[in-house]
């Protein structure tokens, strides 16, 4: 239902990456079990983190995003998640029409151009 909601707004691997995100928030002491659905609770609490929260509460969800074994991540899923991120704001902004000035399509190769700056962007994180 959130594909579905979602549409043609966000591409799909950053809507399951959210989705995917706000499942796994835990609201309450008991573990629940797999489910396929997101309660209201679950996303407010991952919105509030996600826009107003502190630096770790932000990096918290951005690592659920990244990864479901969000406490290890690997260097390739960070820039995996980045190159998603670039892709889904050129995205947004061309599904707004607010993408002006600058076309992907203009450039040789669009997903080479999307891995270039998601490189360039994480490309000052040392290793752990």
């Amino acid at each position: 239902m959130f594909k579905a909601y979602i549409k043609e707004a966000l591409p799909e691997s950053m809507t399951v990456r959210l989705f995917d995100g706000m499942k796994s928030v835990q609201v309450s002491e008991k573990p629940s079990g797999p489910s396929d659905q997101v309660e209201k609770e679950q996303f407010l609490v991952f919105m509030a983190a996600l826009t107003k929260g502190y630096a770790e509460e932000k990096s918290d969800i951005i690592m659920r995003m990244i990864s479901k074994a969000y406490r290890t991540v690997k260097g390739s899923q960070i820039l995996e998640f980045a190159e998603d991120l670039v892709g889904s704001l050129v995205h947004v902004l061309k599904y707004r029409k607010e993408l002006k000035g600058w076309s992907l399509q203009n450039t040789r190769d669009p997903a080479a151009g999307i891995k270039a700056l998601a490189s360039q962007l994480v490309s000052e994180l040392k290793l752990a």
